[in-house]
């Protein structure tokens, strides 16, 4: 079956949500401050290295969808966002809950019938958002040079995240990759895993 002619594309919203949701993850991370200028100072690195390893691995979620003839979209979540706020500063704990890169199951041929994806294709677009951020902290393993102090963290956020979302449960991408192909979810959780003990 044929599909639709893939269209990569990112909405005005969709954009302004991402970048948002990447300060307001820099700002939780870094949380407390001593002061308002090592505030800015630490949102603004902090945005950079959390940041980036969020804004990748949901864009990768995303094009990989769309790949596969699918809507998608990141939005953000402002009851999760605000409730990971409140946490951080009256209990000092860290949980993030922003949002995430959100897909029809739903495709459409070029005839115009529509079909539903099975868990091969949504196994691949749970397993592009771990995958992504395992290269990028490969990336910037072979940058650190360039890239500074920041590399360290960078390389630590990137495959936190991938592990972390790894887990086999939904809502994480593991779930889906297992009931996709159960050596895939080993091989990611594996590079990983030796590349934490390793790059850091």
């Amino acid at each position: 079956m044929r599909r639709r002619k893939v269209r990569f594309s990112f909405s005005k919203i969709e954009v302004e949500q991402l970048l948002l949701t990447a300060v307001v993850l820099g700002f939780i991370v870094g949380y407390p401050f001593p002061s308002l200028e090592v505030a800015l100072l630490n949102t603004f690195y902090l945005t950079l290295v959390v940041g980036s390893a969020f804004i990748v691995h949901e864009s990768c979620h995303k094009l990989v969808a769309q790949s596969h003839g699918c809507w998608s979209e990141f939005r953000m979540w402002k009851e999760g966002l605000g409730l990971s706020l409140l946490m951080k500063i009256i209990f000092g704990w860290t949980l993030i809950v922003p949002g995430a890169a959100y897909y029809s199951p739903y495709v459409k041929d070029i005839w115009g019938r529509v079909y539903r994806l099975g868990k091969v294709a949504e196994g691949q677009i749970s397993a592009a958002g771990p995958a992504s951020n395992i290269l990028l902290a490969i990336i910037i393993y072979f940058l650190k040079g360039y890239i500074g102090p920041l590399a360290g963290p960078a390389i630590f956020i990137n495959l936190l995240l991938a592990l972390f979302n790894m887990i086999p449960f939904p809502p994480l991408d593991g779930y889906k990759i297992v009931r996709w192909n159960f050596w895939i979810w080993v091989g990611l959780v594996a590079s990983a895993w030796i590349l934490f003990q390793n790059l850091l």
